[in-house]
């Protein structure tokens, strides 16, 4: 943790430096007793913290040899632990090394170590070597601050839970921390095993992995609030307070329901690592102050690759806390539920001072959507530059949020078995996005979900420089909107299977009792606008059915069968074209329905 929580800390991506670091920047930052929250930041104060946002951690200070790197700083007390014939004697010293204060770092043999149930309390280093191998059997390794915040680190190390066959019902964990304290890995493999496996041959690895009933978690950050006491039984905010945290570097992750759970309002720091065979969502958090994943491998989980819940918080005050998260150059692949994932428990209710960036990602084989967005109420979103293709749903999905803005840019999804984009009652900027070879469409903007709406709605979607080429049903679909505009700009729709651009408006939806007034939506002042753009090599150009739509400077030719269908004939006006567009020809084909023809060129005859 640091100081101040910024925008500027979690802008920092610097990876650890391989050599030591002895600028007198460098050392530990000190603090005041206490918490404090207020003005939008978040000020921890409290002896001994260790920033690892933005100033550079023990971790990021050693050589490629932990130990010889630990030895040059003559601030440690290195400690060896020499190999012993059992495992459960290493094991008990151990846990006696928790008590020498002096000693704070300790030098891990190449041997089987069985950790016994320990707390620890105070700051402290564990390097390991190649065939370090730390067995938890049933219990986790606990982080308990005392009052002072306190950093434990491994180097180097195989930690593995291991999991009695019997036990079901109880969640078990690998790391338990508890807040004021942070945990720092690097180099280490974690795993989770059945007892049956305890030998850790890879033959056997592979046939006794953990029951998919038992639920494990491998580092598990509690809550911010007391220890001992649960949230609906505080009165008020504690106060000395300071958020778990804990910082991960190039470690693999094997067999656990989930990897990562935060219950809220901590910070999370992910680099180089690899997620595997996780029987629930690889990463799960909630509510995080700061949230950095780079660079990691997420594959083969049971549920979604990475979870972010945005929940109701046990104070008020916590909404009002800046947030960050960032997910870059991730690759997410073969999940059986979304690869990223963003949900809130109440749709449009909470509001959360947070931006969020997604970027430079690669999901494919996602079971769900790729990227979905759920009635998520942030400051910002941004998903940028990512390569969203061949999942088993939409590639983004972005459904009821109520964000200050929502941008997606430069992305490519591409062969999704859903749409590209999909974009339903969300205000939303889409832009230079390549949305291709969908089994649906290229990009879909619904008005509203559900057939009985009962308010309408004043949204703004803009889509600009997209692409939407050879998609099974359309290259743009635009379906219901009750007040709102969609304006597509300067956009390539072609060589898809049906329409280039489909735009419905279905009336009979909502014209029960229960619905919208008929008064109501004669006057909707949806309007779409398409300039600037070319509709070209579909089965028909546009659909247009009850939906005010003008057009200009975009050109609709060379389609099969229809430049603009409209598959109603009405008296009410639905289509203006700019007498730029007509005087150029820029529309070439036939338009009108079942009800009659009439063509761009030469406008005569019956047209709706």
């Amino acid at each position: 943790f640091r100081p101040s929580l910024t925008t500027a800390a979690m802008n920092d991506t610097r990876l650890p430096s391989a050599k030591p670091d002895r600028s007198p920047a460098s050392k530990d930052v000190s603090f005041q007793e206490g918490f404090r929250a207020g003005g939008g930041t978040i000020t921890f104060l409290g002896e001994g913290c260790t920033s690892f946002l933005s100033q550079p951690s023990l971790l990021s200070k050693l050589t490629n040899h932990p130990l010889r790197g630990l030895t040059k700083k003559a601030t440690l007390s290195l400690f060896t632990l020499e190999q012993l014939d059992s495992p459960r004697a290493l094991g008990e010293k151990f846990r006696l090394l928790m008590d020498a204060v002096s000693i704070e770092a300790v030098q891990l043999p190449p041997s089987r170590i069985n950790v016994p149930d320990v707390t620890i309390s105070r700051s402290i280093t564990f390097i390991g070597c190649p065939g370090t191998q730390l067995i938890l059997e049933h219990h986790p390794i606990t982080l308990k601050s005392t009052g002072v915040p306190i950093s434990v680190r491994f180097v180097e190390c195989s930690l593995t839970l291991l999991i009695a066959p019997h036990i079901v019902t109880e969640t078990q964990f690998l790391f338990n921390i508890l807040s004021g304290c942070s945990l720092e890995l690097q180099d280490c493999q974690l795993k989770a095993e059945c007892e049956a496996s305890s030998d850790f041959s890879s033959e056997l690895a592979e046939l006794c992995p953990v029951n998919k009933e038992q639920k494990t978690i491998c580092i598990k950050l509690n809550s911010f609030h007391e220890e001992g006491k649960s949230p609906s039984t505080m009165d008020s905010p504690p106060a000395v307070q300071c958020p778990a945290s804990t910082s991960i570097l190039s470690c693999s992750f094997l067999y656990f329901t989930n990897n990562i759970m935060s219950e809220g309002n901590n910070i999370i720091r992910i680099e180089k690592c690899g997620f595997f065979k996780s029987q629930g969502t690889a990463i799960n958090v909630c509510n995080p102050l700061g949230m950095h994943i780079e660079g990691c491998n997420i594959e083969d989980s049971n549920d979604s690759g990475i979870e972010v819940g945005w929940k109701k918080c046990l104070y008020a005050s916590c909404l009002s806390l800046e947030r960050e998260v960032k997910l870059v150059n991730n690759y997410i692949s073969d999940v059986k539920g979304h690869g990223i994932v963003f949900s809130s428990d109440s749709q449009g209710g909470l509001t959360f001072r947070a931006i969020s960036l997604i970027t430079g990602n690669r999901l494919q084989g996602c079971a769900k959507d790729a990227i979905y967005m759920k009635s998520v109420n942030l400051q910002e979103i941004n998903i940028c530059s990512n390569d969203v293709n061949s999942n088993n749903a939409n590639g983004i999905n972005i459904y009821h949020c109520s964000c200050a803005k929502i941008s997606i840019k430069a992305n490519t999804t591409k062969h999704n078995q859903g749409s590209g984009i999909s974009l339903t009652c969300s205000s939303c900027v889409v832009s230079t996005c390549d949305c291709s070879g969908n089994v649906l469409s290229g990009i879909v903007v619904n008005g509203f979900a559900s057939q009985t709406p009962t308010t309408s709605t004043d949204l703004t979607t803009e889509i600009s420089d997209c692409m939407a080429k050879e998609n099974l049903q359309n290259g743009i679909g635009i379906f219901d909107l009750l007040g709102g505009k969609v304006l597509v700009s300067k956009c390539i729709l072609s060589d898809n299977k049906e329409y280039g651009a489909y735009i419905s408006f279905n009336s009979v939806l909502y014209s029960s009792p229960t619905d919208l007034s008929q008064t109501q939506i004669d006057k909707k002042t949806s309007k779409v606008m398409f300039s600037q753009g070319e509709i070209s090599n579909n089965k028909s150009g546009m659909y247009v059915r009850e939906q005010y739509t003008e057009i200009d400077l975009t050109h609709i030719k060379s389609n099969m069968e229809w430049a603009i269908y409209f598959p109603l004939q009405t008296s009410e006006k639905c289509l203006e074209i700019s007498a730029a567009t007509t005087a150029k020809k820029n529309i070439r084909g036939i338009m009108g329905g079942p009800w009659g023809s009439t063509s761009a060129s030469s406008p005569r005859g019956k047209c709706g």
